[in-house]
C-alpha cells in the first residue's frame, strides 16, 4: 500500500498535521493519503464537504478545520489548472467506466435526439 497520510506530511507545517482527523477518521485519512498529489483529490474533498445524501450528521469542527488545511495545503502543492476542462471521460456514468474514452452519456444522447425529432427536416444540399 502507499505511504500514509503522515508520512506525505512530514515537510508540512504542524497546523497542517491532522491529527484529529486521524484519530477520528483514519479511514478517510488513508483515502486522502491515496489520493495525495492527484487531481482527483479536489472532488474528494468536495464530496467531504457537501452532503449529497442527506442523512450525514457532519464533521466536529476540529476534523473539518484539519480537512480544509489540508485541502488548502495540497493545493499550494499542487495547484489546481488554470481552467478546468472536462473530458468525455469524465462525462461518462461511473458504471459506464469499461466504455471508451469517446463515450457520450447517455443524457446528453437522448436529450441530442428529443432536440433533433422536433427540428423541421432540412432540404438536402446539392
Amino acid at each position: 500500500m502507499g505511504d500514509t497520510l503522515v508520512e506525505k506530511l512530514k515537510a508540512a507545517p504542524q497546523q497542517v498535521y491532522p491529527q484529529h482527523l486521524l484519530a477520528t477518521f483514519p479511514r478517510i485519512a488513508g483515502s486522502i493519503a491515496g489520493l495525495w498529489g492527484h487531481r482527483e483529490i479536489e472532488a474528494y474533498f468536495q464530496d467531504l464537504m457537501i452532503d449529497d445524501r442527506g442523512n450525514r450528521q457532519g464533521f466536529p469542527p476540529e476534523v473539518l478545520m484539519e480537512i480544509l488545511a489540508l485541502r488548502t495545503y495540497h493545493r499550494s502543492l499542487f495547484p489546481p489548472s488554470v481552467r478546468t476542462v472536462h473530458t468525455w471521460a469524465d462525462l461518462v456514468d461511473k458504471d459506464e467506466a469499461a466504455a471508451p474514452a469517446v463515450a457520450v452519456p447517455r443524457q446528453v444522447l437522448e436529450w441530442r435526439l428529443e432536440a433533433q425529432a422536433s427540428e423541421p427536416p432540412r432540404a438536402r444540399e446539392m
